[in-house]
């Protein structure tokens, strides 16, 4: 059996979900109360050694970084040349480079929301020295699966309540996004977040091309717009577009995101 991971392309504000914030762009932010440093600092995730930072926003504790686990067949991918390198244990590739995706056998789980065995799919889009920075991007299958012991996969409700910490939607796509690593647009304008609260959004690569550099998404737990359980719930930052809702209802379950972990 085999499964297609889709590198998701055009950014669409056609499905954008409903969530209430709480707090108003034009309300005082004090990240002292709200994100205290107190509140930070680093765990190990026992399966592989790998330490993390993590940050207290609220009364939520979030992975500081984007989850760089792998589940046994990780798929490095070079975003220029469409070259890739295979490890050992995945056993049947087929690269498409017409339209960015790929087929091969991983794994198989079962699928949280249909109980179906599904095909899992990770990859490494940038050199792998470079992975441990930028994190892995894994399709749905495998991020309901991936977080350590005592951390999940946030919920939308979840992913709610951060944006409303952070002041809601606009404030929020700044406040999360990083100081570096974000392009400039054309004009020359710095993209850079403020950062406030240490949570260190990263850029994806897991992206239609042209958007690499300018958009940041993760993997939600709930189900998306279909009556048919194949649509997922993602937050995404769009660092150009800060009037843009963070949480989307059409992630396609074999599309390639981030994971950001929340502690149980």
């Amino acid at each position: 059996m085999k499964n297609k991971c889709l590198l998701v392309g055009i950014i669409s504000i056609f499905f954008i979900a409903c969530s209430e914030n709480s707090s108003s762009a034009s309300e005082e932010f004090n990240a002292a109360e709200v994100c205290p440093e107190s509140g930070r600092g680093t765990f190990v995730d026992e399966r592989d050694g790998q330490e993390y930072k993590y940050t207290t926003i609220g009364n939520q504790v979030w992975m500081a970084e984007n989850l760089n686990y792998d589940m046994g067949a990780t798929y490095v991918f070079e975003p220029i040349t469409w070259n890739s390198v295979e490890k050992s244990n995945i056993y049947n590739q087929d690269w498409n480079p017409e339209n960015r995706s790929f087929e091969f056998v991983v794994d198989s789980l079962p699928d949280p929301t249909t109980g179906n065995m599904s095909n899992t799919c990770v990859l490494c889009f940038f050199p792998e020295d470079n992975c441990q920075e930028f994190g892995l991007a894994y399709n749905w299958y495998a991020a309901s699966y991936a977080c350590p012991a005592g951390w999940h996969l946030p919920s939308e409700e979840e992913f709610a309540e951060l944006i409303s910490r952070m002041g809601g939607d606009s404030e929020a796509n700044v406040r999360l996004r990083s100081t570096t690593g974000w392009k400039e647009l054309n004009r020359g304008e710095d993209l850079n977040g403020s950062d406030d609260c240490g949570f260190m959004l990263l850029p994806s690569e897991a992206t239609y091309k042209p958007h690499i550099g300018y958009v940041a998404d993760a993997w939600s737990s709930s189900e998306g717009s279909s009556e048919d359980n194949e649509l997922i719930l993602f937050f995404r930052v769009v660092s150009y577009r800060t009037d843009l809702k963070l949480l989307y209802t059409d992630g396609y379950k074999s599309d390639l995101k981030s994971i950001r972990c929340l502690k149980d």
